[in-house]
């Protein structure tokens, strides 16, 4: 290699060098401005039964002097309005630095006292004290909790106690306040983190200086008054850090992946399709640890029905409402779940939600380029109706998901069996091998079809209508692939024979 030659390939990597010190230099300006904002005073009130939803979690319906009817003995010596704390009541503060107190003004539901615990993210204990039927005021000093992502919460152990009116309740809340104390004042190290990859953003989004300054002070001034002390209206918007991250990261990833995809289009095809759905089924299983009963009445009104067939012949006894798919699901998977037919429940929606979501990709790329299809999968993946199903038990998502991935299937047999002139040349083929196994695609859909109806009965309109749609567009090879179709029509006349 020549000299020439060497100082040619070392230019591009003098202005990415540049870039990345400036962008590590902006990103010290940003901690370095929510360190000096952070010594400024700090102070969140709560009026617990007031305006109060920004900061509460898991309490009971606030209880008022203005309510109609008789006032209860508790509300004497309130400011009018106050809340009970259940099972899971929280207490929830953004991260205004540290040291800082918190002022509780709170009662036990009667006499004699009983021993609250308080503690800092449900972990740490903070103070424990005996609580009674008058109020009391207590100060409690935060010294720890630095390294959570965001916002630190408050939760109270006590004994339950029966109101007359059939609540559980733990202790009364009127008012409670949350300020930070001393000099200086040290902020939480998310609030640095978030501000430094503020900062390193804009200076990759905008490069010039003064605009870049002018966009961080813009920040730091709404974190003051959005996020750490909102002056004018009580409620905090506690996710404005990570939201403007997010916000920023997704604007500097919208310009950077053209050139990037170009070069590399396997990340748009095949990595991110597999991040969004892979990461939509890890969010979806942690959800539904905390799914412990079913949900009725509702939809999962049916599962018991499922549940109790727990041997083969149990599975495959006839029925004429429910059909025997689901409950041969739930016998093959209880195994690896302890023989416990609820977990396998969950793992069934989880599974079948993330079949769904492939589906629909496979779908949508029958239809649509790379980019629209994984925007179509994006879309299906934040739908909360989606992601609702993907957590109940019982035939709903795994009926779903077989019926959309039989639509996949079919979608692309229909593909191609069409001419390069109808439709190749608008919109070239994103996996060409696809070409050459027509008729094993037109099988596939046919089975997976005939596994819709397994799982519910609407699922037998499919087969009529694929065997249709393929006499009618089909070409050439109409007949073959009507022929291919029919197994999913053989499974169903197998499982009603079985039946029997």
């Amino acid at each position: 290699m020549t000299v020439r030659s060497q100082s040619d390939a070392a230019k591009p990597a003098l202005p990415l060098r540049r870039t990345s010190l400036t962008a590590a230099l902006w990103a010290c300006a940003g901690a370095l401005l929510i360190l000096l904002l952070s010594q400024l005073p700090a102070r969140h009130q709560v009026d617990l039964g007031g305006y109060d939803s920004a900061y509460v979690q898991g309490f009971f319906d606030p209880e008022t002097s203005a309510d109609v009817g008789p006032l209860p003995d508790y509300l004497a010596g309130s400011d009018g309005s106050v809340r009970w704390t259940g099972s899971q009541s929280a207490l929830i503060f953004p991260q205004a630095g540290l040291p800082a107190e918190v002022v509780l003004r709170l009662r036990g539901p009667a006499d004699p006292p009983d021993q609250v615990t308080l503690l800092l993210n449900g972990e740490q204990p903070l103070a424990t004290f005996d609580l009674g039927a008058s109020w009391q005021e207590r100060t409690i000093a935060l010294p720890a909790g630095r390294f959570k992502p965001n916002d630190f919460f408050l939760t109270f152990q006590t004994a339950p106690t029966v109101l007359a009116d059939g609540r559980t309740v733990g202790v009364l809340i009127d008012q409670a306040a949350y300020r930070t104390v001393g000099f200086p004042q040290w902020p939480y190290p998310a609030q640095l983190l978030y501000a430094a990859l503020i900062g390193g953003l804009l200076a990759l989004l905008l490069r010039d200086p003064r605009r870049i300054a002018a966009a961080l002070a813009g920040y730091g001034l709404l974190w003051l008054l959005l996020y750490r002390s909102p002056p004018v209206y009580p409620y905090p918007l506690r996710l404005f850090p990570p939201l403007t991250v997010a916000v920023l990261a997704t604007i500097l990833a919208f310009r950077a992946a053209p050139p990037i995809l170009a070069r590399r289009p396997w990340l748009l095809r095949v990595v991110a399709p597999v991040a969004v759905i892979t990461g939509w089924g890890a969010i979806i299983l942690r959800a539904a640890e905390a799914h412990v009963t079913l949900a009725r009445p509702g939809v999962e009104n049916d599962f018991r029905v499922f549940a109790t067939r727990e041997t083969l012949a149990q599975v495959f006894s006839a029925d004429g409402f429910y059909n025997l798919g689901y409950p041969l699901l739930l016998w093959l998977v209880r195994p690896f779940v302890a023989d416990n037919a609820f977990l396998a429940g969950r793992l069934l929606a989880a599974s079948s939600g993330i079949g769904l979501l492939l589906g629909g990709y496979v779908l949508a790329r029958a239809l649509l380029p790379a980019g629209p299809a994984l925007l179509a999968l994006i879309v299906l993946a934040l739908s909360g109706f989606v992601a609702q199903y993907g957590l109940y038990v019982g035939s709903d998502m795994p009926f779903a998901a077989t019926v959309t991935l039989a639509l996949a299937a079919f979608a692309w047999a229909v593909r191609t069996f069409q001419s390069p002139d109808r439709l190749g040349n608008q919109l070239p083929s994103p996996f060409p091998q696809f070409r050459d196994h027509p008729i094993l695609l037109a099988s596939l859909a046919g089975l997976l079809a005939g596994l819709s109806f397994l799982m519910r009965h609407p699922g037998l309109l499919l087969l009529p209508w694929g065997v249709l749609v393929l006499l009618v567009i089909g070409g050439k090879n109409a007949r073959r692939a009507a022929l291919a179709f029919w197994p999913g029509l053989f499974a169903r006349q197998c499982a009603a024979i079985a039946g029997q």
